[in-house]
């Protein structure tokens, strides 16, 4: 019991996943994430105290959406979670790469989060979004000055199959880029509407896998790939806290489910309560 207790708190502890607001300039139809934006989001006093209280018990604060960029405030939490020692990694869709703050919130995170679903038509195609696949580019030219670690998801759709073999000669031109992440479609949530849609076989993914492995090792470029496909994706999750505090654990079949909120409950005690019903599980 003991060790299966430290293997979850490995799991669990590492890092925070903090949706900030469900605000987003995309309107992407597999993602899981997506709402019209709901509830009343965070003040600045509660953010600055959530990430308090994670500074105790995490290693890692990750900044997602939503479009954390969005958030008006995002460059002062940012800064607080340094401050209290925190590492930060952050994801962004880039529509909003030209924001004034960017270049100085990409010099104090320590991860950058971006992602590229192929070339440029069909990247922008999947997102719905006409220059997102360049705006993308630019954000990474920013990393790659400014030396940003980076990690670049992609996303295995039935839409995009046919485009995922170009993406590491693509990305072999950036020394930032530490991690090429490649994720097969998983209908959860709003994207289980359209998972006839979007989803692809495990064949098919294992295949296109295979593809790009072989495509890398040719390159030997400075990143590494990490695959995970349908059924891992949904183990390899940590805590999540929502806009408006709601913490959530591991997805249970197709939804996240709820174990409390914050601030009317502590950080520490939802993440208790989360390692228990792992634990018990």
């Amino acid at each position: 019991m003991d060790n299966k207790l430290k293997q979850i708190k490995d799991r669990f502890l590492d890092r925070l996943h903090w949706k900030v607001l469900t605000s987003c300039n995309l309107n992407c139809d597999f993602c899981y994430l997506w709402r019209e934006p709901n509830g009343k989001t965070l003040d600045i006093v509660s953010s600055k105290k959530l990430i308090d209280e994670a500074s105790q018990l995490f290693n890692w604060i990750l900044f997602g959406g939503g479009d954390p960029l969005i958030h008006p405030d995002i460059l002062e939490l940012v800064l607080h979670a340094k401050n209290k020692k925190l590492k930060v990694e952050f994801q962004t869709n880039a529509k909003l790469i030209n924001r004034e703050i960017v270049p100085e919130l990409f010099k104090i995170i320590d991860n950058l989060g971006l992602s590229i679903d192929g070339d440029n038509s069909s990247h922008d195609k999947l997102r719905k979004a006409p220059g997102n696949f360049e705006q993308q580019l630019m954000a990474l030219d920013i990393a790659e000055k400014n030396n940003v670690h980076t990690t670049i998801r992609t996303l295995v759709t039935k839409e995009n199959v046919d485009a995922i073999s170009t993406i590491p000669q693509l990305l072999s031109k950036y020394n930032c880029i530490k991690e090429w992440r490649v994720r097969q479609f998983i209908p959860l949530e709003r994207g289980l509407t359209n998972e006839n849609r979007y989803s692809v076989s495990d064949n098919l993914f294992a295949d296109i896998i295979k593809t790009c492995q072989i495509n890398v090792n040719k390159l030997k470029p400075n990143f590494k790939i990490s695959v995970a496909n349908a059924n891992q994706v949904c183990q390899d999750c940590c805590i999540h806290i929502s806009h408006d505090g709601t913490v959530y654990g591991n997805p249970e079949s197709t939804i996240y489910k709820a174990v409390g909120s914050f601030p009317n409950q502590s950080l520490k005690y939802l993440t208790n309560k989360i390692l228990i019903e792992n634990l018990n599980g």
